[in-house]
């Protein structure tokens, strides 16, 4: 296979539901593939939320198609580092028989609390 311009890996992982014994679920992920990708940043923001400050990020991975990866959707998450990619919406590429993935993302970095001047 020839990576061309896709430069680094990407892991993908699929969401689990467990239920717990107080009728509550859980969400766990399981990584299904890691595959060659290329990144492509979108913009970027700064939002607020809960009282916190957070930089988000919105991207595009081109990625290579795997049969691991075949059932990606919007619920699933990417991972680059120690930094986790919320799957937006995965589009097929070329649509008739996917040789590659188009996936919109976005980023978010832990919440900074801003500081209150006494």
């Amino acid at each position: 296979m020839n990576t061309g311009r896709m430069h680094g890996k990407v892991f993908i992982d699929r969401p689990t539901f467990t239920k717990d014994g107080v009728g509550g679920v859980t969400e766990t992920f399981v990584e299904v593939a890691e595959v060659w990708r290329e990144k492509r940043h979108l913009r970027g923001r700064e939002a607020d939320e809960a009282r916190s400050q957070y930089p988000e990020a919105s991207v595009v991975f081109e990625l290579w198609h795997s049969p691991d990866i075949a059932e990606l959707a919007a619920d699933w998450r990417l991972r680059e580092g120690t930094v986790n990619f919320s799957v937006i919406d995965a589009i097929p590429v070329p649509a008739d028989r996917a040789e590659k993935f188009l996936v919109y993302c976005k980023s978010r970095i832990a919440p900074v609390t801003p500081s209150v001047d006494a």
